[in-house]
């Protein structure tokens, strides 16, 4: 929206010289004074009548903007039907990223016939400067208490729950990681079913069975630094192998082009991890999102990449140059 306070501000100079004019005389404001002054309100009021009219059609423009994107989006189901058809998909999501494209992706993952698992969201409470953690040593089962030295464990135990559940073939009936459902109940993670979930799923069987892949959401100014958690993940998964994730972020805002690669951005300029997972850097548009679907479908097939609009994306989309 067009910023007022320019004019709001030498508007009320205005009228505070006039009222100063008054209450001091006449004496102080000569003729080609008022009329400066009349200009100058004019042209204040001019200048608010046109950002009021700018800020009109700027809210004409997002709802316009708002009804293409809810069509497009409606029509992305065509695209991506059946594509993950009963595959398990668990989405890792960061606080303070964009709501909107999460809440997309999610509902492009149902209509893709995905077995969606929900969404674990990481808490801020994974920062390593919190300091010292009873609470979490004792669900680690280790006498370390240091931060630092809990957060390499943590990870490593994290990973490795959800590597063994992608690991595990389709068939199987090994139940869900006991940590992640510890990690969810003391409030290190955050967890959401999906809409429709089935009776039973919750953080204690979001896990079960096997063959799964997973969508890591993040952005420019993640609540827990991706340094602190989730790219460490990340090489832990990766570690022995190519991993079965995608990792997606949105560029929004007054900085977005800037800021675009800043999460995905450390892991293709990685070289232990850029050929081992997929990337996805404009999840705020349609195409980010088919990108995400499609590139989690490429998965079965060993195909990895890098794709949307910045810095060290091999294409926009899969299978397109």
């Amino acid at each position: 929206m067009i910023n007022l306070r320019y004019h709001i501000v030498s508007l009320t100079a205005v009228f505070l010289a006039l009222a100063i004019g008054v209450a001091m005389g006449t004496g102080f404001l000569n003729k080609a004074t008022v009329e400066q002054l009349r200009r100058q309100i004019n042209k204040a009021e001019g200048g608010i009548d046109k950002a009021n009219d700018e800020n009109a059609q700027l809210r004409e423009d997002l709802e316009r903007a708002a009804q293409t994107d809810q069509a497009l989006l409606a029509s992305g189901e065509l695209l991506v039907s059946g594509r993950l058809s009963d595959v398990p998909v668990l989405v890792v999501a960061s606080e303070n990223i964009d709501q909107g494209s999460l809440t997309k992706l999610r509902t492009l993952l149902a209509q893709s016939g995905a077995d969606l698992r929900g969404t674990l969201t990481i808490s801020d409470r994974l920062r390593l400067d919190a300091g010292d953690d009873d609470q979490l040593a004792e669900i680690l089962n280790t006498p370390a208490k240091n931060r630092p030295v809990l957060q390499i464990g943590l990870t490593t135990a994290f990973a490795g729950a959800l590597r063994e559940s992608a690991d595990r073939p389709p068939e199987s009936e090994a139940t869900s990681s006991p940590l992640v459902a510890d990690l969810v109940e003391a409030k290190y993670l955050g967890y959401q079913t999906p809409d429709d979930a089935p009776e039973g799923l919750d953080a204690s069987t979001m896990l079960a069975g096997g063959g799964f892949r997973y969508v890591f959401v993040s952005g420019p100014d993640p609540r827990t630094p991706d340094v602190d958690f989730l790219l460490p993940v990340l090489r832990s998964m990766a570690a022995d192998g190519p991993a079965p994730v995608v990792v997606a972020s949105a560029a929004v805002g007054d900085e977005a082009e800037q800021t675009r690669t800043a999460s995905v951005g450390a892991i293709r300029n990685d070289t232990s991890l850029r050929d081992e997972l997929s990337t996805v850097d404009d999840l705020e548009r349609l195409s980010g999102l088919l990108a995400t679907l499609l590139a989690l479908d490429d998965l079965d097939a060993g195909i990895r990449g890098h794709y949307g609009l910045g810095a060290g994306r091999q294409s926009e989309l899969p299978g397109s140059t």
